[in-house]
């Protein structure tokens, strides 16, 4: 079990940051077509996206 959690544990920055990443990506495209940020909270609602989430996009991508 404690193998499992380190592991988890150690992941977790890189998971993180890919996700930062992925989201940074997203914005820039939904920039690019001109929606806005309550099109975007959308997008990321329809994927299953929790509020934890869109807070971590909107500080990540404060420019939307």
């Amino acid at each position: 079990m404690d193998e499992k959690r380190t592991k988890t544990t150690n992941e977790c920055p890189e998971i993180l940051s890919s996700l930062v990443s992925a989201l940074t990506q997203m914005t820039d495209c939904y920039k690019q077509l001109g929606f806005g940020e309550k099109r975007y909270r959308e997008m990321l609602s329809y994927l299953g996206a929790d509020e934890e989430i869109i807070k971590i996009a909107r500080r990540a991508n404060s420019g939307l």
